[in-house]
């Protein structure tokens, strides 16, 4: 019978020893699931040491303006940004476009969006405004008249536009390979197989229900790893002493491992009883090592003893011996119990720590996807209501639709059952508000497909800035209703020469209160299509001609910057305003010109619509009598065979005003006014005028005072 007891005993203490050694595995399971980078960070650790010395140093240094700074950096950064993201895709056929990079620069479109910056709500408006001027995309007139004239519609789309706003910074996150979110969320994926087995690593990242495992697994290992190591290691402890105990002569029975595990758990408490538990009956060499049954009362009366034992020989007073053993056991245990706690403590706190950063990082991995979420559940809602009549001609819009509804996704997208995953996950419950209970395998699931498939989300972000263009535009418009210049939509004429009418046209290239309007009227009952303008420089010319050019190109999404403006549709814009030399390709000044004109040509006898074409000082750069006679000629080209040109000459030569009377009207002179107003006194007024600036040709005097009032007020300005 006592056979069968003991082999129950064995048998029950294997039970016991399988349990522990289970919990141990599983504690060391838990430490090696998520895919930490800590591995990587061990190696960089003095690296990280001085990343974070130089971080901290900084931000230590002037910290109120350089949050300032840092803002308006940031700001710009993330406009490069947008930028590049949504130049990686071909959203439009180059060939298609109104105007080329060239043109952009010549006239000064940058400075019109700068203006305009004002009017933008999201980061992505400026890139799409860019591009509706550049390419017109087929509903553009309709949908900014829309946006103009129904306040419904203005305010539904501003309300998709706050939801794109409100998750720009999420989505533009993704392409930063800086994003502290990004960087931190890596800590909860798995990376220990990424270096040997990478596909085993991507299919544990890309199963939800084991990362959701994972992900709850980190909540209770910390505490897991604290109770286990206790238990666990006051278990071995008594386990090893029971057998090792009669090498040493003494009698120590192992009292179990379920026991010896219970001990260890509660070893915290126990250690700070001051009551005796051992020694509650006295002191006895053989009890001292009952590891986890020891008090804090038990450690003093273990202490006393072994200083009353050390200082017997020197001390025999036993009443200073006792006083003496009495005070350093106490300092012993209480520092001893002290430096113990402050262990458990910092063990604690870190786990404390790592939890909050686990619960932090998810949840604000949930609450921007909640965002994304949000702007695509409101694009979905897009072509409902107000914009049912665009809908069907809006290039934007139909994208968008289609992108959502994933039309087209099948047999042309090799990413197409990861993007239907993407957008499935979207729509899911998980991302309808920001919630602190969630699937978070879902959340991290979704994240990772963020990051893989961000650049097939590149149309749907350009054809949205696209919509935030038309916004911006339309709300220029608005505000300006009852302002000194005005927008106003284009009548469009039929005809087969090319027309150009507008009254006090102006371009917001300066401030509003110093704007100057002008008329333009190129082709009015089949006459005078082209210009030569000619007069000194700092009088307006090349503004003049910017601001026919700017108003041409808005035509195409159906407005102006005029009080009233009708014309004919225009193809293409050209420009030869500034061609620079080119030193490393041996080009002179004067090759430039000639090849910036060549291509102009070109462009013209290859455009199959009207074309506006604006020539500032053409064929500059060497001798006048050949410089007039190839800006005439290539006048007399235009007016004779180019019927679909429009074009605008800029010029210091006289020999060009003769155009005038050579084509029979085709072209006409034109001059900016000027008033002289004493000696060497002028003003400039910025207005055009009929006729050619003949005093400037003939007056030597004149010209020659005015060069020195504008070389002065030059100079002062």
């Amino acid at each position: 019978m006592s056979v069968n007891n003991g082999f129950k005993r064995v048998d029950k203490n294997r039970l016991y020893l399988k349990v522990v050694s289970l919990l141990l595995l599983f504690n060391l399971t838990l430490s090696v699931l998520p895919a930490f980078d800590s591995f990587k960070d061990v190696a960089n650790k003095d690296l990280l040491v001085v990343e974070n010395g130089q971080k901290d140093f900084l931000a230590g240094q002037d910290a109120k303006e350089d949050s300032k700074i840092n803002i308006e950096l940031k700001e710009k950064l993330d406009l490069l940004r947008v930028d590049q993201i949504l130049s990686s895709a071909k959203l439009f056929d180059s060939a298609s476009s109104i105007i080329t990079e060239n043109e952009w620069q010549e006239l000064e479109l940058d400075r019109v969006l700068e203006n305009w910056d004002k009017y933008k709500k999201t980061k992505f408006d400026i890139w799409g405004i860019k591009n509706l001027l550049k390419y017109a995309p087929v509903g553009s007139k309709e949908i900014i008249r829309t946006l103009v004239e129904d306040d419904k519609a203005f305010y539904e789309l501003n309300k998709i536009i706050d939801t794109v706003q409100a998750a720009q910074d999420q989505l533009i996150s993704y392409w930063n390979v800086t994003d502290e979110l990004n960087n931190n969320s890596k800590e909860l994926y798995f990376s220990l197989f990424s270096e040997f087995a990478p596909k085993v690593n991507n299919a544990l990242n890309s199963n939800e229900n084991i990362l959701g495992a994972s992900h709850l697994f980190e909540f209770v290992r910390p505490f897991v790893s604290i109770f286990a190591l206790m238990g666990i290691g006051n278990a071995v402890n008594n386990y090893l002493f029971s057998k090792g105990a009669g090498a040493f002569g003494f009698n120590f029975k192992f009292a179990g491992w379920k026991q010896s595990f219970i001990d260890g758990i509660y070893s915290p408490i126990t250690q700070h009883n001051p009551c005796p538990g051992v020694y509650k009956y006295g002191y006895d060499y053989f009890r001292f090592f009952e590891l986890g049954n020891f008090t804090l009362g038990d450690n003093y009366i273990a202490g006393k003893k072994l200083v009353s034992n050390i200082v017997k020989n020197v001390i025999k007073n036993e009443d200073v011996k006792s006083i003496l053993a009495g005070t350093v056991s106490a300092v012993a245990v209480v520092g001893m119990q002290a430096w113990v706690d402050y262990r458990a403590y910092a063990d604690l706190r870190d786990a404390v720590g790592k939890i909050a950063f686990l619960r932090e990082t998810a949840g604000k991995l949930q609450e921007n996807l909640v965002k994304v979420a949000d702007m695509l559940r409101a694009l979905n809602r897009m072509q409902d209501g107000c914009f049912e009549a665009s809908e069907e001609e809006c290039f934007a819009i139909k994208n968008i639709s289609k992108f959502i509804k994933r039309d087209g996704f099948a047999g042309i997208n090799k990413n197409y059952d990861g993007l239907n995953k993407l957008l499935d996950n979207l729509d899911c419950d998980t991302f309808k508000n920001k919630s602190s209970v969630y699937n978070s395998g879902r959340v991290l699931g979704t994240h990772k497909l963020m990051n893989e498939l961000k650049s097939q989300l590149v149309p749907l972000l350009q054809n949205i800035a696209l919509i935030g263009g038309y916004r911006a535009i339309a709300q220029a418009v608005r505000e300006h209703k009852n302002s000194r210049t005005k927008f106003c939509f284009v009548d469009f004429i039929d005809s087969e020469i090319p027309v150009i009418n507008m009254e006090n046209a102006w371009i917001p290239l300066i401030k509003e209160e110093k704007v100057v309007v002008n008329d333009i009227k190129f082709g009015i009952n089949g006459k005078a299509r082209s210009m030569v303008l000619t007069g000194p420089n700092g009088g307006g010319k090349s503004t003049y001609m910017e601001t026919v050019a700017f108003n041409v190109l808005l035509s195409k999404l159906g407005i102006a910057a005029a009080d009233k403006a009708s014309m004919t549709s225009f193809e293409k814009i050209r420009t030869s305003l500034c061609p620079a030399q080119d030193m490393a390709s041996g080009l002179s000044s004067f090759m430039a010109e000639h090849k910036r004109v060549a291509e102009v040509k070109l462009a013209i006898n290859s455009c199959v619509g009207n074309i506006l074409v604006l020539l500032d000082e053409p064929y500059k750069g060497t001798v006048e009598v050949e410089s007039a006679i190839r800006v005439y000629e290539f006048g007399k080209y235009i007016a004779s065979s180019c019927p679909n040109c429009v074009l605008l000459t800029a010029t210091h030569l006289k020999r060009p005003i003769d155009l005038e009377n050579d084509t029979d009207g085709l072209f006409k002179n034109y001059q900016m006014g000027y008033i002289e107003k004493g000696a060497c006194n002028f003003e400039r007024t910025f207005k055009i005028q009929d006729g050619p600036a003949l005093w400037w040709f003939n007056d030597a005097a004149k010209r020659s005072r005015f060069i020195d009032w504008l070389c002065a007020n030059e100079i002062c300005a």
